[in-house]
């Protein structure tokens, strides 16, 4: 959903996601990240421009990759319509 369409708009939205302790990630078809909340910086020690335009899944942790998996295909199944999963991420470090 569009933040503009939303009831409340998007300075509340906005503000929601910008302070969220989520990390919210939107992601192409091929993994890569188009937008990370400021949370990944919090969560994985990872700025957000240094997660921008990169495959994410190296970042999944080993036992969460099902799980990643099945979002992603849920994803390609219905593009345009939110997918989410609950996935830790490793460090941008690799630990």
């Amino acid at each position: 959903m569009d933040a503009a369409a939303l009831p409340w708009g998007e300075p509340l939205a906005r503000t929601l996601v910008e302070h969220s302790a989520d990390i919210i990630l939107v992601l192409t078809a091929d993994h890569r990240c188009r937008f990370a909340s400021p949370a990944v910086e919090r969560v994985p020690c990872c700025r957000p421009d240094e997660v921008l335009g990169t495959d994410v899944s190296p970042l999944h942790h080993p036992d969460d990759l099902p799980r990643a998996a099945a979002m992603r295909g849920d994803a390609a199944v219905h593009p345009g319509r939110q997918a989410q999963a609950d996935v830790r991420l490793r460090h941008c470090n690799g630990t």
